[in-house]
């Protein structure tokens, strides 16, 4: 099997429309989701208590990303 290589990543902030850069020496913890997974979903209150827990280290960095499909109809609802 071939190993997958993830295309490259362009991320901005919605709230503040700034260009998102990556810091070296900073670890980043993304946890990758769909509006129409009910398991990503009802995973958030674990994500939530991670990133409280490393909510001192400002070398960690948690952020959450949504990655729509075509069947997530209504991506207004996600925005807000």
């Amino acid at each position: 099997v071939e190993p997958y290589t993830f295309p490259d990543l362009h991320i901005s902030e919605l709230m503040s429309g700034n260009n998102f850069e990556i810091e070296e020496g900073k670890i980043y913890v993304l946890d990758l989701w769909t509006t129409s997974c009910k398991n990503c979903i009802e995973d958030f209150p674990k994500f939530n208590e991670l990133s409280n827990e490393f909510s001192d280290n400002k070398d960690i960095q948690f952020m959450t990303l949504n990655m729509p499909l075509s069947k997530d109809t209504d991506l207004n609802k996600v925005i807000k």
